[in-house]
């Protein structure tokens, strides 16, 4: 669909643990207003409206976008047991960015010692094991009988 945002290529395998098709389901009927809007002004994407011309409805509709990219973002982290993120991504958005630069800088692994490392696989081994991610749980498992 033309009407799709620049940034949506390639965002596919982002999407498979909430069932690609079942969001795209979902995503279409927006799509296909934006995709009309932007056939009106003779435009591919969003992005090519000049300034103070893109019309109200096209705010609304990528607003909609976001609504269902936010809830889809959300349901992600609950199907691995992330509750916590899932109701602070829904509910504070720049507080859940706080907190997750801060792990961010927080992991940084060389600082720890090889036994703390260890234990974090181990602990990250028996999570993914819970929620039958046995691939994952597999490697975390190899990488701290290497350690």
């Amino acid at each position: 669909m033309a009407g799709r945002l620049l940034l949506e290529e390639g965002a596919g395998c982002r999407l498979r643990p909430w069932g690609e098709d079942k969001y795209n389901k979902e995503l279409s009927p927006i799509n296909n207003k934006i995709d009309a809007i932007l056939r009106k002004y003779g435009l591919r994407y969003v992005e090519e409206f000049s300034p103070g011309e893109k019309p109200a409805e096209i705010d609304e509709l990528l607003k909609n976008y976001d609504d269902l990219w936010d809830r889809k973002q959300s349901l992600l982290f609950e199907k691995y047991g992330l509750d916590d993120f899932a109701k602070l991504y829904l509910n504070d958005k720049e507080s859940y960015l706080k907190r997750f630069e801060k792990i961010n800088k927080n992991n940084n692994y060389p600082r720890q010692s090889l036994g703390e490392v260890v234990k974090e696989l181990e602990i990250e081994a028996n999570k993914c094991s819970k929620i039958q991610a046995f691939n994952a749980a597999t490697i975390l498992l190899a990488s701290a009988i290497e350690g």
